[in-house]
């Protein structure tokens, strides 16, 4: 989008009933056209959803710039062992990205806040994939011709990754896992919504607490393998994924509207303080696999990272941001948040254009990895930004 008006979406794409759903609970004066009156509150309760967006989005590209300064070699595959690297260095990236596997979460969460009611299931699947499938289709070439320029794989392999994409990424581009998810999601929207807006708090909560109890099953799997035999399928399977997390921002926002109050600041806070420490002291007490990504702790589905994403998204949520509707930095953070969904797709390709580069500069890990990081957020947002100004520039950058 080109529009650096206030917007809130999943990955940057919203429709005129979403905005004004948004404005009735609100309080606002809504006609048929949108909004009729008090913009500037609208602009003020919005902007917390732009600002998630924009912390969500920072903490994707510090959790691979961090990743891919370890490896230090872009050739490499994805998920390959990190062998004869300093361990300090290894900490360091754990502590300062730990609180960032939360991105995603945060990502699912403004999306289902956002997704029901699904009123119409030809103009939703319509809006949605145009806005979401053209992008990813666009960007998904040009990674597969960057790692054919850059000798990564040869013409043959470029050529068979290609129907490869249709149901799953290919090696090097595994960040766009989450997209996969998230159309699998909408083709389940149309189903789930009358459910979601129909169904009484007792009855999500009920879902929301099998959905919790899922979340324990990466851990009993690692913990006792014997006796769960890595079960690929349990019981609560189809009550466990990332659906979970849309669900419950949905839950929040019917049933947990008055939300501004020191109590929800609070419990947000503390959500977040004591999933963080549960990841932290995972890392440094549970035996490590071979692969860092594969540590239990990481995983998006368990309690550590719910408890760090739920928190967020409830303390962010509950702080009162006054009216900043002609702030510079309401602006800005709005423009951000409306580039996310292309600063997610194309981040990947100024990490590995510039990490050779960056690995050569003597500087310490700790503050190496947030200036490297910084700055592949503004350069990709100023990316982002020109390309906005191109004509159709929506089915780029979204």
């Amino acid at each position: 989008m080109t529009s650096a008006s206030p917007k809130v979406a999943d990955c940057s794409i919203i429709d005129v009933p979403q905005l004004k759903d948004a404005a009735v609970e609100a309080g606002q004066n809504v006609t048929s056209n949108g909004v009729k009156s008090q913009p500037q509150k609208q602009s003020a309760r919005l902007f917390c959803f732009d600002l998630i967006r924009v912390f969500a989005c920072y903490m994707v590209v510090q959790s691979h710039s961090g990743l891919q300064l370890i490896r230090r070699d872009v050739s490499l595959p994805n998920f390959t062992e990190i062998e004869d690297e300093d361990k300090a260095e290894i900490e360091n990236w754990f502590n300062h990205t730990s609180i960032c596997r939360a991105d995603v979460p945060l990502f699912m969460m403004v999306s289902g806040y956002f997704l029901f009611p699904v009123k119409n299931a030809v103009v939703f699947f319509k809006r949605r994939f145009s806005r979401v499938l053209i992008p990813f289709a666009v960007w998904s070439l040009l990674y597969a011709l960057l790692f054919l320029v850059m000798g990564i794989y040869d013409l043959p392999t470029t050529l068979l990754n290609f129907p490869k994409m249709l149901v799953r990424y290919v090696p090097r581009t595994g960040h766009l896992w989450f997209i996969y998810s998230l159309l699998g999601i909408y083709l389940y929207a149309p189903i789930l919504s009358p459910w979601v807006q129909s169904t009484s708090q007792r009855m999500m909560e009920l879902y929301l607490t099998l959905w919790s109890c899922s979340l324990t099953l990466p851990y009993l799997n690692y913990f006792f393998p014997h006796l769960f035999l890595s079960v690929d399928l349990p019981m609560l399977h189809y009550f466990s994924g990332n659906i979970g997390y849309f669900i419950m921002s949905s839950y929040l926002k019917r049933f947990h509207s008055h939300h501004k109050t020191l109590h929800c600041v609070l419990v947000g806070l503390g959500m977040t303080l004591l999933g963080y420490s549960l990841t932290v002291a995972g890392w440094l007490f549970i035996p490590r696999p071979e692969h860092i990504y594969k540590v239990v702790i990481w995983q998006i589905l368990t309690p550590n990272v719910v408890l760090m994403a739920v928190g967020l998204f409830i303390f962010i949520r509950a702080i009162n941001w006054g009216d900043a509707s002609t702030s510079p930095i309401h602006w800005l953070v709005s423009d951000v948040a409306n580039k996310s969904y292309g600063i997610y797709l194309s981040h990947m390709i100024i990490i590995y254009c510039s990490c050779y580069v960056v690995n050569m500069v003597a500087i310490t890990f700790v503050l190496k990895l947030p200036l490297y990081s910084v700055t592949v957020f503004v350069l990709n947002y100023l990316m982002c930004k020109l390309i906005s100004y191109l004509p159709k520039s929506n089915y780029i950058i979204g």
